[in-house]
């Protein structure tokens, strides 16, 4: 298992995907599923995404998941090869995939797979954010389905390709809360600064320096 972290602005005593990052009406960037970081200040970040500001509090989820590295298997990983148990499952349900070089990237492969599986379901390809969205979904729905709990990828910039993924650096987005289990929950206090003296209007959430972490009883709430 590894602790990895999720921020947001909710309280709540179970991960449930479709509440921590939609039901299909929006796409998000690396798939569908709750998104989760090695890096404590990386939620503390998007806990201040949407309604930061107006936000009545911003909460640090401390989770155990089982590691996406000594349980590669288990996670479909963006930035290496696609395994050849995947590729042929493809094949063997939907059909050879048209983009033959998408097999040697990840995050190729899972955008080829969601179009396929939105095609298979609905006779044409997803048009605008939301039906992407839905495609998304079924591909995590897919992935489940053959015994791949979520997607993994690395934070900020992409290593080569092939090369092991670092833990200190691990971003994942996980498609069922049973996977999840939540060891801790803390409210910080956050600032907002502008990322660039010149683009003030874009800011980044941060924790504010010395402050305190409350821990909170979720079996209260």
């Amino acid at each position: 298992m590894i602790t990895v972290f999720h921020g947001t602005t909710k309280l709540f005593k179970e991960f449930r995907p479709q509440d921590t990052i939609g039901t299909g009406e929006g796409k998000s960037k690396f798939g569908w599923g709750t998104y989760l970081t090695s890096a404590f200040a990386t939620a503390v970040l998007y806990s201040g995404k949407g309604p930061g500001r107006e936000a009545a509090g911003h909460y640090v989820y401390s989770v155990e998941i089982p590691n996406p590295v000594t349980n590669e298997s288990k996670y479909f990983v963006l930035h290496k090869p696609v395994p050849s148990q995947v590729s042929s499952l493809l094949e063997k349900e939907i059909g050879q995939i048209k983009d033959r070089s998408a097999l040697e990237w990840g995050n190729d492969f899972r955008t080829e797979l969601e179009t396929m599986l939105f095609i298979r379901e609905y006779g044409r390809k997803p048009k605008g954010k939301s039906e992407v969205g839905t495609a998304q979904k079924l591909c995590a729905d897919w992935f489940y389905k053959h015994g791949i709990i979520g997607i993994a990828w690395p934070q900020g910039k992409w290593p080569q390709r092939g090369l092991m993924m670092p833990v200190e650096n691990l971003n994942v987005a996980m498609f069922h809360g049973s996977d999840i289990h939540i060891t801790k929950v803390e409210r910080v206090e956050v600032e907002f600064k502008a990322k660039s003296k010149n683009t003030p209007d874009k800011v980044t959430c941060i924790e504010k320096k010395n402050s305190e972490r409350i821990t909170i009883d979720i079996d209260a709430l």
